[in-house]
C-alpha cells in the first residue's frame, strides 16, 4: 500500500497500491481498497500485458467492465466488489485463463451469467451476490471443475441449481461453499438441496438495522421483493426497476449501501426512499454542500462530507439551520442537512435550498410527503416541469422555486393547496 504519491517524478512502479514484476518493471499488481476511486474503468488497462491482479473495492466506480479486459492473460484477481457497476458481466472475463478469482458482489451488474463461464478452468472463486443478475444458472457452470466458492446470493436469479454444479461439491468435488437465494421464503427462488448442493440458503450479511425491529427476520432477497413491493405504490414500478434512473439508485443505496434500516418493516422507510429520490433526481453528487460521502462505509469518507454539510447561503428566514449531516449517510434523514422534521414524529417538513447547485429535475414521489410543509429550492439549474402531483401536498405553505431553469405550465392543482 505504501509508496509514491500517483503521478510524481518517480517510476509507476514505485507509486502507492502499484506493484511490478521484479525484474523488468512491468506492472502486475494494481490494488486499492477503501481509497473513494470513482469515475469508470479505462479500456487501456488492456494493454498492461502482465497484469495478474486489478483490486479495486469499496469505492463508487460506474459504468461498464471493458470487455477488452477479456485479452488480460496473465490475470488470476479481478476484484471490483462494493462499485457502482452497470451492465453485463462481459463473457469475455471467463475465458481468461489464469482467472482464479473473480469477485464483482455488491454491484448494479444485470442481464445473465453468460454459458462461457464454463470457459473458466482455473476458476476458484466466484462471488457474484448483491447485484442484479437474472436468468437461470447455466448447465456449463459444471466445467468449473476447481471451484471451491461461490455467492449467487442476492440476485434475480432462477430455476435449478444444474446437478453438474452440485456434483462438484465436497468431498467427491471442490466447492465446500456453494449459496443462491434457494431459502422458501424466496422469490424469485433457485431451487437448490441443502446440504446436499448448496451449503446455505440464508443471507450470510445481516441486514443491519438501527433499532430492534418487532417483525421476524427475513431472508435478504424477500427483503428486497418486499421493498419493490412496497416502494411500487410510491414510484412507477417499471422506472423503479430501470437500470440508472434517480429511482433505481435509490432502491439500489437502501439495499445495499444503507446501513440505517434494513426492510420495508422499518420505520420511515418509504420516507427515506422519497429522499434519497430527491438526492438522485436533483443530481446530488454535484450540489456544493452535503452531498453525500464517496464511500458510504468508511468512517473518515462520512466525517468529511459531514464537515462540509453547512449552509452555503444561509438566510434569517429559514426555517432550517442549513447545517446537518450529509446526505446518505447513517443518521436519520431528519437530521441530513437543510432538512427539518415534525419535532414528534420525525416525519419531513421542511427541505430549504438556496445556491447549492440542485440540478436535475423535480421528483413526483415528493407528493408522498404528507405534512411537508415548505419546499424551498432557490438559485440553481434544475429543469424540467413542476409536477402536477405537487398538488396533492395539502400540509404545503410555501413553495419557492425561483431562479432555476423550469419549463412548462404551472399546474393548475398547486393553485388547491389549501395552506399555500
Amino acid at each position: 500500500g505504501e509508496g509514491d504519491a500517483w503521478l510524481t517524478p518517480s517510476h509507476e512502479c514505485f507509486w502507492g497500491m502499484v506493484r511490478c514484476r521484479d525484474d523488468d518493471q512491468v506492472v502486475a499488481f494494481i490494488e486499492f481498497d477503501t481509497n473513494r476511486l470513482g469515475g469508470t474503468l479505462p479500456s487501456e488497462l488492456q494493454h498492461l500485458n502482465d497484469l495478474r491482479v486489478l483490486r479495486l473495492r469499496e469505492g463508487s466506480t460506474s459504468g461498464r467492465i471493458p470487455s477488452e479486459y477479456g485479452t488480460l492473460s496473465s490475470l488470476f484477481l479481478l476484484v471490483l466488489s462494493q462499485n457502482n457497476i452497470t451492465g453485463t458481466i462481459p463473457a469475455e472475463i471467463y475465458g481468461l485463463p489464469k482467472l482464479v478469482s473473480l469477485q464483482l458482489n455488491s454491484n448494479h451488474l444485470t442481464g445473465t451469467i453468460s454459458t462461457d463461464i464454463g470457459m473458466a478452468a482455473s476458476l476458484r472463486i466466484l462471488f457474484l451476490q448483491e447485484n442484479f443478475l437474472t436468468g437461470t444458472i447455466p448447465e456449463e457452470m459444471g466445467n468449473n471443475v476447481k471451484l471451491e466458492r461461490a455467492n449467487l446470493q442476492n440476485n434475480y436469479l432462477s430455476g435449478e441449481m444444474p446437478q453438474d454444479v452440485c456434483d462438484l461439491r465436497e468431498p467427491t468435488g471442490s466447492i465446500s461453499f456453494l449459496t443462491a437465494d434457494c431459502g422458501i421464503n424466496d422469490e424469485p427462488r433457485v431451487d437448490c438441496a441443502v446440504p446436499d448442493c448448496c451449503t446455505d440458503c440464508t443471507y450470510d450479511s445481516a441486514l443491519p438495522s438501527s433499532q430492534p425491529s418487532q417483525f421476524p427476520t427475513i431472508s435478504f432477497s424477500s427483503c428486497r421483493s418486499q421493498a419493490v413491493e412496497t416502494l411500487s405504490t410510491v414510484s412507477n414500478r417499471t422506472t423503479l426497476l430501470t437500470l440508472g434512473s434517480p429511482q433505481n439508485k435509490a432502491l439500489g443505496w437502501l439495499l445495499y449501501r444503507d446501513t440505517f434500516y434494513s426492510c420495508p418493516f422499518d420505520l420511515a422507510f418509504v420516507q427515506r426512499y422519497i429522499m434519497a429520490v430527491f438526492y438522485y433526481s436533483t443530481d446530488g453528487p454535484s450540489w456544493d454542500v452535503c452531498s453525500a460521502p464517496r464511500n458510504p462505509t468508511d468512517p473518515s469518507s462520512i466525517a468529511d462530507a459531514n464537515n462540509n454539510c453547512v449552509a452555503s447561503n444561509p438566510r434569517s428566514y429559514l426555517f432550517t439551520d442549513g447545517e446537518g449531516d450529509a446526505w446518505l449517510t447513517p443518521s436519520h434523514e431528519c437530521f441530513w442537512g437543510m432538512v427539518r422534521c415534525r419535532d414528534d414524529d420525525q416525519v419531513v417538513a421542511f427541505i430549504e435550498f438556496d445556491t447549492n447547485r440542485l440540478g436535475g429535475t423535480l421528483p413526483s414521489e415528493l407528493q408522498h410527503l404528507n405534512d411537508l410543509r415548505v419546499l424551498r429550492l432557490r438559485e440553481g439549474s434544475t429543469s424540467g416541469r413542476i409536477p402536477s402531483e405537487y398538488g396533492t401536498l395539502s400540509s404545503l405553505f410555501l413553495l419557492v422555486l425561483s431562479q432555476n431553469n423550469i419549463t412548462g405550465t404551472i399546474p393548475a392543482e398547486i393553485y388547491g393547496l389549501p395552506k399555500l
